[in-house]
């Protein structure tokens, strides 16, 4: 860890963005064998590459609310939350299913992917935006309250594997499962990474519940 600390510290992006590619790729495939003995690495080159790339624009996004946004206790590190939910929620989200549809559906259909991401967005988008806000805004409160900043991209990381793995037990609960099934036997277009897409609406109630327990 302090060797990471320090390789953080004389280059910061592209620490960020190699231990962000590195811990995600790692967390999906622990999470597709826990579910099956072998391992699409495919299906983990894509969060892995998004979230690689995406890591130093959030570095450079965290350091600017910590300007913003100065002091170490809950209120700032709640504001600092909270504005960095409402202004990359959606934008992260919407570039994660065009990736996942340019990666997934293949060479040979991706002239209709404008298509089918135009109809995601208009079914799927708004559960997953719910979801993400109720799993993501603790951990974003809890990056910006506890977690050393040379850190923030390993936490963040790992917190991406808890919501990847969280989102694959809700994918093989029993009720989960029958309401998913035309769409599982579609194949990984539907089921994409992690599952987001097609379990967003049973995430999204999964979410409100945990953050209900965490409230009481």
């Amino acid at each position: 860890m302090q060797a990471l600390a320090a390789a953080s510290r004389r280059s910061p992006l592209v620490v960020g963005s190699l231990t962000a590619f590195g811990v995600v790729s790692a967390g999906d495939v622990a999470v597709q064998l826990l579910r099956e003995p072998s391992v699409d690495l495919s299906r983990s080159m894509v969060p892995a590459t998004y979230s690689g790339a995406l890591a130093p624009a959030y570095i450079v996004w965290w350091k600017w609310l910590d300007v913003r946004f100065p002091g170490a206790g809950l209120g700032p590190a709640m504001r600092k939350a909270m504005v960095n939910q409402l202004v990359t929620s959606l934008p992260s989200n919407v570039g994660y299913m065009a990736w996942c549809t340019l990666w997934l559906g293949g060479a040979t259909s991706r002239e209709r992917a404008g298509e089918r991401l135009a109809e995601r967005m208009r079914t799927e988008l708004p559960s997953i935006i719910v979801a993400a806000f109720s799993f993501w805004m603790p951990m974003n409160a809890l990056n910006f309250a506890c977690v050393p900043i040379p850190s923030r991209v390993l936490f963040m990381s790992l917190a991406n594997c808890a919501w990847a793995g969280w989102l694959s037990n809700a994918v093989n609960s029993p009720t989960t499962r029958a309401t998913i099934a035309p769409a599982a036997a579609a194949g990984p277009q539907v089921l994409g990474v992690g599952a987001l897409e097609s379990v967003a609406e049973a995430a999204a109630g999964r979410a409100d519940a945990a953050l209900g327990g965490c409230a009481a």
